[in-house]
């Protein structure tokens, strides 16, 4: 999977491995790209069912619901 430096901190992108999101592997691979462990991690995302892979592989989660709050 992609991951790079944001400026604000590490990003992974799920659509560059092979898997998709919500599925636990998605989310295993950007965190063994990185070589961190789940509750080290924030995930973000404006989609339950995302949130919920996330929070199901122990990442830490936030819903970003827009710009405007």
């Amino acid at each position: 999977g992609y991951s790079g430096y944001s400026g604000s901190g590490l990003s992974g992108y799920s659509g560059y491995s092979g898997f998709r999101k919500p599925e636990s592997e998605a989310y295993k691979q950007v965190l063994n790209n990185f070589g961190v462990k789940s509750e080290e991690c924030l995930f973000v995302d404006d989609k339950d069912r995302n949130l919920d892979g996330a929070k199901n592989v122990g990442m830490n989660i936030l819903k970003f619901r827009n710009v405007y709050v």
